[in-house]
């Protein structure tokens, strides 16, 4: 007993040190990635509820409130460093810290002691040197992506114990109805893939266990419970969700094939199995390769558990299966959601993959005893195993730059400033971003202007609050030359608002200046 609690203070010990350091890696790693205003709102959200708005009172979401998904993680950042690229940092590196380790712990559920070291080893290969389309991505929806994976193990233990814990289905209620009141995505990747798990056992020959119908009912409920969390938070700071939800339709037939094709080639991107312009010749092409032939022994497993789930075959195992129910009906809402046929604007609506795919593969490896085989009675499938991991990861980490890369919204920042332009607008991936390089010292505000002839500009109430559109001193737009988006033109801002007092060129940026006062020109 003594040496089994002294091995774990050893493995405890080890984790914690190397969650620091991971986190330390990751902070440094996300320097390299510009932030954009999606993580920019994030930061403002949070900097305004540790001022005291607690409600959010004045604030359009987006199609999700987040607010116990996304908001935890930028707490920390925002109360340490207020609105700052710092803070962001922060927050994304402890996410992306937070779900290596949920996936890791899922991994481990059931597993023999025995085989820590080389699972850690494993996974570590597999998911702990992010790809660069990960680095890019992960961010909005990572916090219901990390709650996915413990609502997994909570509700395996659910269905496995003949007594029901009163603590775990508390704890499972709670997590689940917090995720679904903050990003009903928990919905299509977790609630959906139990119930059709539990529903289909249902349907089977064997009369499914008494829990099983409890369980699917506190699913239900829960989720439900998160919908009316939502509507009560909404109703008590009289805050709208953005109303493009309402707005959604199915993508159509003739485009679905598309999405499923972004969908399974933006998983493999993630996942680092896609070569992208990796030069032929080169230790990144080495590594591509190695992922890509991982990718597929994971893409037969998938499809095997879910043919062995349809079959009803039992001995697939509960984590096995809602992993791979997970993965499909997710990519499917994904790619029947009509999000956008643009890969690189999804990829970060399925960014748990990785995680989720190196745990459905490794689970699969080592409950098979497929480690201890060997190949043709001579070398242990083991020790290839460890050999293409290690060269993985050699072929792959890299110590990264201590020096954050400046975005063209960090330069834009501080010309504004130090030019006294300090309220104004522009496109929304302009404008948040802008305001957290300048530490809040720049007010820029997004607008959007109507496709077509004759175009109007208003304020766009999306991720950003509604007074911040009164400010009358407000006297300067800022146009993207190179991407305009919302199609904020030069043109377009000429034509709606008239000719500017002045016109100044920065880096792709035309700043266009008028007298103060611009927040009485549009409709609202």
């Amino acid at each position: 007993m003594k040496r089994l609690s002294e091995r774990k203070i050893v493995r405890g010990g080890f984790l914690a040190v190397f969650a620091a350091v991971y986190f330390l890696y990751l902070y440094f790693a996300f320097s390299a990635i510009p932030i954009d205003s999606d993580w920019a709102s994030l930061n403002l959200e949070a900097a305004d509820i540790l001022s005291g708005n607690v409600l959010l009172r004045g604030w359009n979401f987006t199609g999700a409130t987040f607010l116990f998904t996304e908001l935890p993680l930028y707490l920390p950042g925002a109360a340490l460093f207020g609105v700052s690229t710092a803070s962001v940092l922060l927050a994304i590196a402890l996410g992306g810290t937070l779900i290596f380790f949920a996936g890791f712990f899922l991994l481990r559920r059931g597993l023999s002691g025995d085989s820590f070291w080389i699972s850690f080893f494993f996974y570590t290969a597999l998911t702990g040197i992010p790809t660069l389309p990960l680095l890019k991505t992960l961010r909005a929806h990572v916090g219901v992506f990390i709650l996915f994976f413990p609502l997994i193990a909570l509700a395996e233990r659910l269905r496995r114990e003949e007594r029901i814990s009163k603590r775990a289905a508390a704890l499972y209620f709670a997590l689940l109805a917090l995720a679904a009141a903050s990003d009903l995505f928990i919905v299509t990747l977790f609630a959906v893939p139990v119930l059709v798990f539990l529903g289909w056992t249902a349907l089977g020959e064997d009369a499914p266990a008494r829990r099983d119908g409890w369980l699917m009912g506190l699913t239900a409920a829960a989720a439900a419970a998160g919908k009316l969390i939502e509507r009560l938070y909404l109703a008590a700071g009289n805050t709208p969700l953005n109303s493009r939800v309402g707005l959604a339709k199915w993508a159509g037939e003739t485009v679905i094939l598309e999405y499923a094709r972004n969908f399974v080639f933006g998983c493999m991107k993630l996942f680092g199995a896609s070569a992208g312009e990796t030069a032929i010749f080169s230790p990144g092409s080495a590594a591509v390769i190695l992922k890509l032939c991982v990718f597929l022994i994971g893409a037969g497993i998938l499809g095997w558990n879910l043919v062995r789930f349809f079959r009803r075959e039992w001995t697939l195992g509960f984590f096995s299966a809602i992993l791979s129910l997970a993965i499909v009906c997710h990519g499917a809402w994904v790619a029947a959601g009509g999000f956008s046929l643009n890969m690189e604007n999804t990829l970060r609506y399925y960014a748990f993959f990785p995680y989720a795919f190196a745990v459905l593969i490794l689970r699969a490896a080592f409950r098979s005893d497929f480690f201890s085989r060997k190949l043709r009675g001579a070398v242990s499938f083991r020790t290839l195993a460890i050999a293409g991991c290690a060269l993985i990861v050699a072929l792959t980490f890299r110590l990264p730059s201590t020096r954050r890369v400046i975005a063209p919204q960090d330069r834009l920042a501080t010309f504004l400033y130090e030019s006294g332009y300090t309220s104004g607008y522009g496109d929304f991936w302009t404008a948040s971003q802008t305001v957290v390089s300048s530490r809040n010292r720049v007010a820029l505000r997004a607008l959007s202007a109507e496709e077509g002839a004759g175009k109007t500009i208003r304020p766009y109430l999306w991720f950003n609050r509604t007074d911040w559109y009164d400010d009358p001193n407000a006297n300067f737009i800022v146009v993207n030359l190179n991407q305009p988006s919302m199609f904020m033109s030069a043109e377009t801002v000429r034509n709606f608002f008239g000719p500017p007092i002045r016109e100044k060129r920065f880096d792709d940026y035309l700043i266009l200046e008028y007298p103060k006062g611009l927040n009485r020109r549009f409709p609202r």
